[in-house]
């Protein structure tokens, strides 16, 4: 798996704590170096 592919089932991770009437939104922030910054998902 590559780099991006991991990052991508991150973000997916953190899309899949939404709740049942919320928009599944997740992200994940990597800085130039590929050092992660921050993960996100649907905020109420």
């Amino acid at each position: 798996m590559t780099a991006d592919e991991e990052l991508i089932r991150a973000a997916l991770a953190v899309a899949a704590t939404a709740g049942p009437r919320d928009v599944p939104i997740g992200a994940v922030v990597v800085g130039a170096d590929g050092t992660e910054l921050s993960r996100a998902g649907q905020c109420p």
